[in-house]
């Protein structure tokens, strides 16, 4: 997540629109030891005795596995119909993915998400 506080906080409300009203108690703005902030996940929820994140609903059973992997750099919400740095349309027709994973040199990768309905996003 963004150091900008303003940005910070616009991320964080896009990924709790984006996991549902549920899920979004789970999601929480973690400042790790090296002063970065990472999307945080309270394990069960904020009473420690919900059921688990991933386990919710869709959406946060995609968010989860995205949180979980380790060679996940950034994940960016856009716009239907955005363009990636790698030419793919992102969600502007209905039988485009509303999602793409693109990998970089470095063994990292960039999530491009929509607004909608999660789906299968092609790799490239």
């Amino acid at each position: 997540m963004s150091d900008d506080a303003q940005e910070r906080a616009r991320q964080l409300a896009a990924f709790q629109k984006g996991v549902g009203k549920d899920a979004a108690k789970y999601l929480y703005d973690n400042t790790a030891k090296d002063g970065h902030h990472y999307l945080g996940v309270l394990k069960g929820g904020p009473d420690g005795k919900g059921p688990d994140f991933g386990k919710i609903n869709a959406a946060s059973g995609k968010l989860n596995g995205i949180i979980q992997n380790d060679k996940v750099a950034t994940v960016q919400f856009v716009h239907p119909a955005t363009v990636t740095p790698k030419g793919e349309v992102i969600g502007e027709q209905p039988h485009e993915s509303p999602a793409a994973t693109h990998f970089e040199g470095n063994n990292n990768a960039t999530i491009y998400v929509t607004s909608g309905a999660f789906g299968k996003g092609r790799s490239s």
